[in-house]
């Protein structure tokens, strides 16, 4: 283990701490140099890469008595009021499942909104929600199952089908 003070490739000097044997570093440093970027211009990229995928919508299902039907709204600040109009609420709990970015290890939180209850009881209000969100165009994630699955579940007023998280 040593400090290096690298240059990266994106013209910027930091210093890292560095592990394992001496070549192993080398060749690491020698990577950084030509195609890394430092801390700052790194998190600047990802930053623009979120952006410019828009707001992700994760569909999240729990069966059970009552089942639990969750919609979370990732990457949504220039759409947070559209979500706090329809009962959206703010929060950092939210994981994104499957996703590539570790969006909670930076402290970045999401809109989410519950509906809880049976098939007969939140079935109209689950499939209000989804055509609404459709209608916004937004990349959807189906994070524990496909939607429509989902809601042929809930029509047919089969709490079984609804796959557990």
């Amino acid at each position: 283990m040593a400090k290096y003070q690298i240059n990266f490739s994106c013209g910027h000097d930091e210093q890292r701490e560095l592990f394992g044997a001496t070549k192993e570093r080398q060749r690491k440093i020698e990577y950084f140099e030509q195609y890394g970027d430092c801390s700052a211009c790194f998190k600047k990229r990802k930053e623009s890469e979120r952006e410019a995928e828009g707001p992700v919508v994760q569909v999240r299902a729990r069966k059970g008595d009552p089942a639990l039907i969750e919609f979370v709204v990732f990457n949504s600040f220039s759409v947070k009021d559209a979500l706090k109009a329809r009962g959206y609420r703010f929060s950092y709990d939210f994981v994104r499942v499957g996703s590539a970015f570790g969006l909670n290890d930076r402290g970045e939180g999401a809109w989410g909104r519950r509906f809880e209850g049976g098939p007969e009881t939140i079935s109209e209000q689950v499939a209000d929600e989804i055509k609404w969100l459709k209608s916004k165009d937004w990349k959807f994630e189906d994070a524990t199952s496909s939607v429509k699955s989902l809601i042929s579940a809930l029509i047919e007023g089969k709490a079984d089908y609804i796959p557990a998280s």
